[in-house]
């Protein structure tokens, strides 16, 4: 008489086959995931520069806005992040759009107070997107390390490169 076969036993020889290979994937997918949402983090469309003593902002995407927030650091990084913008509403802002504390874009009220550029150490922006946008609503961060001053002949961008145009 020929013994039973038990498929069961062999499937499951096949899955501890496979395991290792299955958690290899796993984890490789993990990590370029995390690299990838490394690269994006705080790289936002945005670039600033000082304008007469003032901060300016310029948007480098056409965006449907509901809330931008903006933190600064002083003192060489030592200081706490303060809060200096904090504007809501709903507007849809062409790429290209610059404000500053003078200019608030139309449809966003709140405040944004004046900032003396020439003490700023890094620059910390989070700009939220309405549901209803092309995008589905979006959140994402800009962060300038300004080393010193902003540029008052160019824009900042968030890779620490000056360029001429401010979505250039």
């Amino acid at each position: 008489m020929k013994p039973e076969y038990d498929d069961r036993r062999q499937d499951g020889h096949q899955w501890a086959a496979l395991l290792p290979k299955l958690l290899t994937v796993f984890a490789a997918s993990l990590l370029l995931t995390s690299c990838v949402l490394a690269e994006s983090f705080a790289e936002g469309p945005l670039a600033v520069r000082d304008s007469g003593g003032s901060l300016q902002i310029a948007v480098c995407d056409e965006l449907d806005v509901v809330e931008i927030e903006g933190d600064v650091r002083t003192s060489g990084g030592d200081s706490p992040w303060e809060t200096f913008l904090l504007i809501s509403g709903n507007a849809n802002l062409a790429r290209g759009t610059s404000f500053s504390s003078m200019s608030i874009p139309e449809g966003l009220v709140g405040r944004f107070d004046d900032l003396d550029a020439a003490g700023i150490d890094s620059l910390f922006f989070s700009v939220e997107g309405a549901d209803d946008s092309a995008d589905g609503g979006f959140t994402f961060s800009a962060y300038f390390e300004v080393d010193g001053s902003l540029p008052t002949t160019g824009w900042l961008q968030t890779g620490g490169k000056v360029t001429e145009e401010p979505c250039g």
